[in-house]
């Protein structure tokens, strides 16, 4: 499921985690869906990091395969976390649905 981007002005990410971000990591998380967004922005941004130290320092296998085990940690995190997100989006739309719903039927008994 692909969530759609957000409109207008890119978003900075503000909040708890924001003045640990680096410039180039804000500028990476601009337009990212909100929601359990910090959470998701700083788990992105950890992953990132990670990624970059391995890069940069990894050299044996031994090395390689304990960077990819904390990726691939961080990632089936960040997988339950974009799942959590959108089922809580569901939820708040079958809410609204049901909503709709009640009030139309109210305007229908209220009308003559």
């Amino acid at each position: 499921m692909t969530l759609p981007k957000r409109r207008g002005r890119p978003r900075t990410p503000t909040g708890l985690y924001a003045p640990h971000f680096q410039t180039d990591e804000l500028q990476a998380l601009e337009g990212t869906p909100e929601g359990l967004g910090e959470e998701i922005n700083l788990l992105r941004v950890l992953i990132r990091r990670v990624f970059a130290q391995a890069d940069a320092n990894a050299q044996t296998l031994d090395e390689w395969t304990a960077a990819l085990a904390a990726l691939g940690a961080a990632s089936n995190r960040l997988a339950a976390l974009l799942r959590a997100q959108a089922e809580l989006g569901q939820a708040a739309g079958d809410v609204a649905g049901a909503l709709n719903a009640a009030l139309a039927e109210v305007t229908k008994e209220i009308r003559p």
